[in-house]
């Protein structure tokens, strides 16, 4: 005599089993929209990718916002590798930080003062907020790098 499938009696104050059928409204299903977001996770900001291939830099005061301080970091890693000579590593990212409007965002203010060196004194007046001094040790070099102060009048 053949039985048919067995099923299990629900005890008085037990609650029913699950349907296998039905879905969990907690869990995601495959193809639903919020695959899109774990896409977005596995894609790196260019940005965040940038910064990651980043060499370490040793921070002695930074005065500059975050956003302009990564954006300056990846300029002087830039001039750095294209450059041998400290005058054209200092000019190429003076160059670049006078011609671009995210670092001049002040009107009327100084230029850009940018030295580069492994042994140097120095004695300033920058803009409040537009300083950065960090050492490089990949490239054994430190930067001192500093918005001056705009032509004021007498």
């Amino acid at each position: 005599m053949a039985q048919g499938p067995r099923t299990r009696q629900q005890a008085p104050g037990e609650d029913p089993p699950p349907d296998r059928h039905s879905k969990d409204p907690g869990s995601p299903t495959p193809g639903a929209m919020g695959d899109s977001e774990d896409e977005e996770e596995t894609e790196m900001d260019p940005m965040a990718r940038a910064m990651a291939d980043m060499p370490k830099v040793v921070v002695r005061k930074n005065e500059l916002r975050e956003d302009l301080y990564n954006k300056l970091l990846m300029i002087c890693v830039e001039g750095l590798k294209k450059h041998k000579l400290q005058k054209d590593i200092a000019q190429h990212i003076k160059q670049t930080l006078d011609t671009d409007s995210d670092f001049n965002e002040l009107i009327g203010k100084g230029p850009w003062q940018v030295i580069v060196g492994r042994s140097f004194a120095s004695a300033i007046t920058h803009e409040a907020m537009h300083i950065s001094f960090f050492d490089i040790p990949k490239y054994q070099e430190t930067l001192l790098i500093y918005k001056s102060l705009g032509v004021q009048s007498l």
